[in-house]
């Protein structure tokens, strides 16, 4: 019998008997269990019966907060929608990287996830991390240009969101030093949207063009210089 371990099981041992469980599955039944539990103090609740387990419910939180990140991660819209189902709040909460769900999920470029987001939760869109920017910043500084298709398909305004140093998208591309946001540079100025963000000035008066100069971008000076001179 081949005993190799798959990446995606747990194995136990019981009475010298091996028995594999599906980690997807365990995760699963620990969320359901979770759930009956808040369903049963919320009865509770309503009964007028007095439970203290204000611990427990920020357990609870916190479990499934990292439950949401993990169904991003996997990318496994059934149960995201399970778990916002059950606590709708979480679309609106910041994990420990001060990240709502839909920026975790544009950072790390999940594109089926991010459209999901921004079909069923709309309004997070315009929502601000914990460090000021917005989801559309965070798919930027990833170079994920299908994501900011994404956005611009259905939020084309998204373009025009300026983090708390007043700058937008093609501000921070353009600020990448070694030119490693280029590709993004490239996407935005074929767009209308992209090209008007040339001409907007950050908190300290800097346009992309600024930026780009001051971190010795010479390519992305360039594409920038170039529509300039049209």
């Amino acid at each position: 019998m081949n005993t190799t371990a798959k990446t995606n099981l747990i194995p136990r041992v019981m009475n010298t008997t091996i028995m594999v469980y599906p980690f997807a599955t365990m995760f699963n039944a620990d969320l359901s269990m979770q759930f009956q539990n808040e369903r049963h103090h919320r009865n509770n609740n309503s009964r007028g019966t007095f439970n203290n387990n204000a611990g427990s419910t920020t357990n609870n939180n916190n479990n499934a907060l990292a439950g949401v990140r993990a169904a991003i991660a996997n990318q496994n819209q059934e149960m995201l929608a399970t778990i916002l189902e059950s606590q709708p709040d979480l679309i609106k909460s910041f994990d420990e990287e001060g990240l709502t769900p839909l920026s975790y999920a544009a950072s790390k470029g999940i594109v089926e996830i991010v459209l999901y987001f921004l079909e069923n939760f709309p309004k997070t869109t315009y929502l601000r991390n914990k460090d000021k920017s917005y989801p559309i910043h965070k798919a930027c500084l990833g170079g994920h240009v299908r994501v900011l298709e994404k956005f611009h398909s259905k939020f084309p305004t998204s373009l025009n969101s300026v983090d708390n140093h007043g700058r937008t998208i093609l501000h921070i591309a353009a600020k990448e030093r070694g030119n490693k946001l280029k590709h993004v540079v490239v996407y935005l100025l074929t767009l209308r949207e992209g090209r008007e963000l040339i001409s907007k000035k950050d908190e300290n008066y800097c346009t992309p063009l600024d930026l780009a100069r001051s971190s010795r971008n010479g390519e992305v000076e360039e594409l920038i210089g170039r529509i300039i001179r049209q």
